[in-house]
């Protein structure tokens, strides 16, 4: 990851998909040198392995204003509060929660705070209740 943010700093589109495995926080941390980014993969779609990704994770992503696709499928280990960090992220429109299994309500409320959201992918959210899915009501 270094040699990429040394020589793409102008990187708006970055799919860690296939890494999501050894992702830790230090190492999302070095993204912030990446002001352009705009879409991030981190998530494990169509394959059986599960990403690495949890809370701490996310939180380091904060920074990233203007990114405005994430995709976090199959980050098990991602829960509310990492999804608490979301509201910090107002460019955000495209966020995929599959299989996020400890994602609760509270979490799906959190991303419903983000005003500009116009896709949620959140199948496979098993704590995910209706009252979760009415708090998307107003997006």
């Amino acid at each position: 990851m270094h040699a990429l943010l040394a020589n793409f700093p102008a990187v708006e589109r970055l799919d860690l998909s296939g890494c999501a495995g050894d992702v830790t926080p230090a190492k999302l941390r070095r993204l912030r040198r990446l002001p352009d980014l705009r879409e991030l993969s981190l998530g494990c779609n169509g394959r059986l392995t599960a990403s690495a990704v949890n809370d701490r994770c996310l939180a380091e992503l904060v920074v990233l204003t203007n990114l405005h696709t994430l995709n976090l499928a199959q980050c098990v280990h991602l829960g509310d509060a990492g999804m608490m960090s979301l509201v910090y992220m107002p460019a955000l429109r495209a966020l995929n929660i599959s299989g996020c299994v400890a994602v609760t309500d509270i979490g799906v409320m959190m991303a419903a705070q983000l005003t500009g959201l116009t896709s949620l992918e959140m199948p496979w959210c098993l704590k995910v209740t209706n009252v979760g899915v009415q708090a998307l009501a107003p997006l």
